[in-house]
């Protein structure tokens, strides 16, 4: 085994190890080309319409951009995305109005690691790269405003230093992916073409391509409980928008409002080798910002905000596979204890339920509504986690290997990460487990009671019809009687008859 396996400990059937290694200098000056003439169709660049704010002409280069000829159209493909960023507010770009316009958050980390700046490889299982990283140098860590990023991402990265560059975004904008699209090098737009279509789809979604550059993405969304007034928000405003939350039915004798709202992690690291890489981390949450984004900034203590926090930027983790295990480990725990909360709380009001459900209805179908809007929230909650733990599966059987090392005290490290992302897929399917058995009592629950519904109605439509026949009955013996003089015995032999066909329900 040479040694140069060792120190980059990465040799697997997935990884290449031209990824462990130092790239040629042009590919690291690829990073910087943004106008290549040759790749767009009418020989204008995204950057180009980007900084001359024509949007339409931006959204359709975008669009029709291609690597490959047997794609499909992208107005297709990328509708989502059209849409999305069709309502970019382009003046967001002016420094004068993002204090009116401004709704994301974005701190941007870059920094260079100054160990071994000669070697082809790194010793990622020594203890300087595992305990006690460095910090690096030409750290520039700045909560930025979209001019701002604008101006950062439009620099010559070669020059400033920025080997390892993640950017957070809470509540991405159209603007803001305008921006990280439109000043992103050439190679990367259909990287960031499928990252943001995928982001926007909401759905539980990881993918690993080695293909020229590397890329590592996935895409957790999950539901949320808060109570309280529902929380507005201005990117799912207007007609042709779903709304981003629902109240949570069955609520209790003197529970507060209660909803549940969409919450996603969207994270994407794309690289050349283990030196350079971006990692864009989108977090949307429609209920309430992140927590401890002030922790984030602080000069002093800052924490790393892809992570949720869980990292110290301090000691940053340099190695992009165990960067992008440890962010997805901590995102996967976040959902699972949302997803804990709602279901604990919605089981409660489910049993609640249960404990006083009576089989009839009221005139109003009052009873069959609510479980009806119950059976169809239960299912919702069930499909989502079923295809969270089934997504995780497939792509854990088909890319483990990207994680299996040869150092064995890496691969051992990693493992811990994978153990996380483990425990918390097993408690998802207890939660599954336990919504598909509440779906099916609920379900019987509700067939029950439009049944019992059913037989009613069937019993009082059968008395009608039993009154309106004596009255018919009634109506021709009195009119018979105005042609032929009365004969009682005959009309009391006829109302005799008439009654024996009352219902038993009548008798």
């Amino acid at each position: 085994m040479s040694a140069s396996r060792r120190q980059g400990g990465s040799l697997n059937n997935l990884w290449e190890e031209r990824y462990s290694r130092q790239r040629r200098e042009e590919l690291y000056i690829k990073e910087d080309w943004r106008e290549d003439r040759l790749a767009f169709l009418n020989g204008v660049s995204l950057f180009e319409y980007l900084r001359n704010g024509e949007k339409e002409n931006f959204i359709e280069t975008l669009l029709r951009f291609s690597k490959d000829f047997l794609e499909p159209p992208g107005q297709f493909r990328f509708s989502a995305l059209r849409n999305f960023l069709g309502s970019a507010d382009m003046s967001t770009f002016k420094r004068a109005a993002t204090n009116r316009h401004a709704s994301s958050i974005i701190i941007s980390d870059e920094r260079r690691d100054p160990i071994d700046i000669t070697a082809t490889t790194r010793h990622w299982d020594s203890d300087l790269y595992l305990r006690y990283p460095p910090s690096g140098i030409n750290i520039y860590t700045e909560r930025l405003d979209l001019p701002g990023l604008v101006q950062r991402l439009s620099e010559n990265r070669r020059n400033n230093g920025a080997e390892r560059r993640t950017l957070y975004v809470s509540h991405m904008s159209p603007s803001c992916a305008m921006a990280i699209i439109g000043t992103a090098p050439t190679r990367s737009i259909p990287i960031l073409q499928k990252f943001f279509q995928n982001h926007l789809l909401f759905r539980t979604h990881f993918r690993v391509s080695m293909s020229g550059v590397y890329t590592i993405e996935f895409h957790i969304p999950y539901l949320a409980l808060r109570e309280g007034s529902p929380m507005q928000d201005d990117r799912r405003q207007g007609p042709h928008h779903c709304p981003a939350h629902k109240r949570l039915p069955l609520p209790r004798p003197g529970d507060q409002e209660a909803y549940y709202y969409e919450a996603q992690t969207s994270f994407l690291l794309t690289g050349i080798d283990e030196r350079m890489y971006t990692v864009v981390c989108a977090v949307d949450t429609f209920f309430e910002r992140e927590q401890n984004k002030n922790r984030q900034l602080n000069k002093t203590s800052s924490l790393d905000a892809p992570s949720g926090g869980s990292l110290w930027l301090e000691y940053p983790v340099w190695n992009p596979r165990q960067y992008a295990l440890v962010v997805q480990a901590q995102r996967m725990l976040q959902a699972r204890e949302e997803w804990t909360t709602l279901i604990n709380y919605f089981v409660e009001r489910l049993q609640h339920y249960e404990y006083l459900y009576e089989l009839l209805d009221d005139h109003m179908l009052t009873r069959t509504i609510e479980l009806t809007e119950a059976e169809s929230t239960i299912r919702l909650f069930r499909d989502h986690i079923a295809r969270m733990i089934s997504v995780w599966d497939g792509y854990y059987d088909t890319t483990k290997t990207l994680y299996e090392v040869e150092s064995f005290k890496l691969y051992t490290w990693w493992q811990e990460y994978i153990g996380s992302i483990g425990e918390s897929v097993s408690e998802l399917r207890i939660l599954h487990e336990i919504l598909a058995q509440k779906l099916e009592l609920f379900k019987s629950m509700r067939e029950g009671l439009v049944n019992a519904s059913s037989f009613k109605e069937s019993a009082e439509a059968t008395r009608q019809e039993n009154k309106i026949s004596v009255l018919t009955t009634i109506t021709m013996v009195i009119w018979a009687s105005n042609l032929f003089k009365p004969d009682f015995s005959i009309l009391k032999a006829f109302i005799l008859k008439s009654s024996s066909f009352s219902s038993p329900l009548q008798q």
